[in-house]
């Protein structure tokens, strides 16, 4: 059996690396409307995972880091329904990434809107969402009244993690994906 040198191959995305405006490309492997949990509006939830590059490079990080099979979600609300007044730029904003993938930017059902955008590539760009990392209490400690905590650094500082997020989809991309597989 020979030794297989793994050294030179590359890390996993995680929530410790910061993403500063990737460009890429992505396929919608997911749509759904629903309402938000948080706030009851109607949105879209569409999960995007990224196809291209494989593999980026990342201040003060000595390997490459693998970037395919990242998934971003993405929350496109079409109605305020606490602030009827923003209303108007969310259908906006719906409708120009409407354009943008080549689909229905006509009207829409905001009731039981038709869900088009899966299996769709664009191009776009990511970048990541700063979070503060927070404790995770058992269930038993939540059912005691625990609440998360900040997690801190030993300079007392808050430890920050990063998400990935979609920044802007730009267009619907040339590349095509073999449906067989995707």
């Amino acid at each position: 059996m020979a030794k297989v040198d793994l050294s030179g191959l590359p890390v996993q995305l995680n929530n410790t690396m910061r993403l500063d405006r990737v460009p890429c490309e992505l396929r919608c492997t997911k749509e759904e409307f629903g309402n938000s949990k948080a706030s009851g509006n109607p949105m879209f939830t569409r999960t995007w995972e990224v196809i291209s590059p494989e593999t980026i490079k990342l201040p003060g990080i000595d390997s490459s880091v693998l970037l395919t099979g990242t998934e971003v979600i993405q929350y496109l609300p079409l109605k305020n329904v606490k602030e009827p007044e923003k209303t108007t730029a969310m259908l906006m904003r719906f409708k120009q990434e409407q354009i943008k993938l080549g689909l229905n930017a006509d009207d829409i059902d905001d009731e039981n809107p038709a869900l088009e955008c899966e299996g769709i590539v664009a191009r776009g760009e990511i970048t990541s969402e700063e979070r503060t990392a927070m404790t995770r209490p058992t269930p038993e400690e939540v059912a005691n009244g625990v609440k998360p905590q900040p997690i801190l650094n030993e300079d007392g500082t808050e430890k920050k993690v990063y998400y990935p997020k979609l920044r802007a989809i730009y267009g619907k991309s040339e590349a095509s994906m073999n449906k067989q597989f995707a």
